[in-house]
């Protein structure tokens, strides 16, 4: 087994540093528009080809060799490909020894970010609509029992009003019973995803059920923390891409991404229609990739963060902690390469707009108007709505 690994690995880091072979690696919490700037990069035609989160692919102990073997696997596809583009999220790379052994494959690391409060309701959309009701709510019971529990008829019933509500207040342990169940925590501590298992070991995590979760859920579901651990475990900073600003003003933000690997700029990252389909190599059938698939370009923002007060108690803990979510976003937006704006950011972000229609629904118009006429730096407005939010509730 670890002769495998060696050999696997060995192989890639030959082709590597032999010139053979050019690996370029975006890294991203999940929900940060990865996979489209994954999609607008393929377009270069620096780029020979992609492979979307191989590290995704295999719940393992043996992850790490089963993930070189795949890459590859699919390098042995390509005839007199050179560049290869390799988008993962944060939370499936292992920290520590195996984080640090794959940026030894990679040129310069790009780490793509999004608004915590953006990314995490996404998050929460999605991974409310993946239960299915004889999925385990508890040991004893099903989700859909659960359900009924509550009150409702069925769980499409509970997640119908999810849907409509946005209110997950309520429903903290909807996430931590399901998570707890579905690791196995009841049986054992140790949990049976293979990442998992590797941050219990870097971080010790140690303690009850519930604390547990907690700790493992923002390391693993919410990637925040694990983007963090891999950022600071880095000899020489990364490129670090706000995904609203990618959105807003995508020929900036392209250009600062294409200088800083040393590619071409291509207007065909800005606008794709006329290419081949895209696929993923991690799963075709994921509801969530169907805009993207059939996208023709990177669309506008128009999302407004939910209220605070509708997140579930734990992940406004998470959200807003001392090195919570926010805290390390805002650290890592202050690293940013700031594109030159033709408009104001109360033009631009949506969220920023979002925070000020709030903020001022109530009045201070004239504040409100100084705000507008100011080109203010991403950083401070960031920085504005995270006063706001922590004040908030």
């Amino acid at each position: 087994m670890l002769y495998c690994f060696i050999e696997s690995y060995e192989k890639l880091k030959s082709k590597v540093h032999s010139g053979e072979l050019r690996i370029l690696s975006i890294v991203s919490p999940p929900r940060c528009s990865s996979t489209a700037l994954e999609r607008s990069l393929s377009q270069n035609p620096n780029i020979d080809f992609q492979i979307n989160d191989p590290w995704a692919i295999y719940d393992h102990p043996d992850r790490e060799n089963l993930t070189y073997q795949y890459i590859l696997y699919k390098l042995s596809e390509q005839t007199n490909k050179k560049t290869v583009l390799i988008k993962n999220i944060a939370d499936y790379l292992p920290p520590g020894e195996s984080w640090l052994r794959w940026v030894n494959l990679c040129d310069d690391q790009l780490f793509l970010i999004r608004n915590p409060y953006l990314s995490l309701h996404s998050l929460l959309k999605i991974y409310s609509y993946q239960f299915k009701p004889d999925d385990r709510f508890t040991p004893s019971a099903n989700m859909e029992q659960y359900a009924q529990s509550l009150g409702y008829g069925s769980l499409k019933d509970l997640q119908h009003y999810l849907s409509k509500t946005e209110n997950y207040s309520d429903f903290n342990n909807l996430f931590e019973n399901t998570f707890i169940s579905d690791q196995e925590i009841h049986l054992a501590k140790v949990m049976k995803d293979p990442v998992i298992q590797k941050y219990i070991e870097r971080f010790g995590i140690a303690g009850n059920e519930s604390d547990l979760f907690k700790k493992a859920f923002s390391c693993r579901i919410t990637g925040w923390h694990a983007l963090y651990e891999h950022y600071s475990s880095l000899d020489s900073a990364p490129l670090v891409v706000d995904s609203t600003v990618l959105r807003s003003d995508p020929e900036s933000s392209l250009k600062i991404i294409s200088n800083y690997w040393n590619i071409e700029f291509s207007n065909k990252m800005i606008d794709w229609s006329a290419s081949k389909k895209f696929e993923t190599d991690y799963d075709d059938t994921v509801p969530y990739y169907e805009r993207l698939v059939s996208s023709a370009s990177l669309e506008l923002p128009t999302e407004a963060p939910l209220p605070p007060k509708n997140f579930p108690k734990f992940l406004q803990e998470h959200l807003l902690s001392d090195k919570g979510a926010m805290s390390i976003y805002l650290d890592l937006l202050s690293r940013t390469d700031k594109p030159s704006w033709n408009k104001t950011l109360y033009e631009l972000d949506p969220v920023f707009d979002y925070s000020i229609q709030t903020t001022f629904k109530l009045g201070n118009a004239k504040y409100q108007e100084r705000i507008k006429q100011n080109n203010l730096s991403f950083i401070e407005v960031f920085n504005f709505i995270d006063n706001y939010i922590s004040n908030s509730f």
